[in-house]
């Protein structure tokens, strides 16, 4: 690196490129997900929506106990807030999301031990579902699990994950009758992003970003 870092050093901020990357750019595709499924069917607060989906379970729960078991407490603020956005979320809180709201999204997300289950018709490797789980898998993996590695290893990562990033976004967007130019629009941003992300780390990542 022109930068001068030390070996190690330079390897660290590989890895938090990495990992920047993959939280970052999970968290976007997510949003324009939950934003697609979710548009023009409530006005509710989140909270409420995720109590219906209670109360149409088979035991008929009227209560919030399992919405306090599932949802932490900060969580559940930012649900019980009227004017919550899902730009606000975590990748996390958007996944649970989906799946507690499958009333509304048509969605059937089931995981066993995070072991992808086939519990639809629709339940395949090309499902939106198993994208879904798989944008998941590699955020956490990513986030939470940092390798050593190399440049080529991060390259070729960052490359599978705007491959299925895109094709979430293309596949969620297609399914809710958006227009190709609306789509186009949508996964060009991912594509970008991606594209600074392959920037020489000095560049890519600021002070800020360190932080966070």
């Amino acid at each position: 690196m022109s930068s001068g870092m030390p070996l190690q050093t330079e390897q660290f901020f590989r890895n938090l490129r990495y990992g920047h990357a993959a939280t970052k750019l999970a968290k976007k595709a997510m949003v324009i997900v939950i934003l697609a499924f979710i548009e023009g069917k409530t006005s509710t607060t989140f909270k409420d929506v995720l109590l219906e989906y209670y109360r149409l379970m088979p035991e008929g729960t009227k209560n919030t106990g399992l919405y306090r078991k599932e949802f932490n407490r900060q969580e559940r603020q930012k649900l019980e807030d009227p004017s919550a956005n899902p730009e606000d979320f975590d990748v996390s809180l958007i996944e649970k999301l989906l799946r507690r709201m499958k009333h509304l999204t048509g969605l059937a997300l089931h995981y066993n031990n995070k072991v992808w289950t086939e519990d639809s018709p629709s339940g395949s490797n090309s499902s939106i579902e198993y994208l879904i789980y798989q944008v998941k898998v590699i955020r956490n993996d990513a986030s939470h699990d940092i390798p050593d590695l190399s440049v080529r290893e991060i390259e070729d990562k960052l490359t599978n994950m705007e491959l299925l990033y895109t094709k979430l976004v293309e596949r969620v967007l297609t399914e809710k009758g958006k227009t190709p130019d609306f789509i186009r629009k949508k996964t060009e941003d991912i594509k970008k992003d991606f594209k600074d992300l392959r920037n020489p780390i000095s560049e890519t990542l600021t002070a800020k970003d360190i932080d966070v």
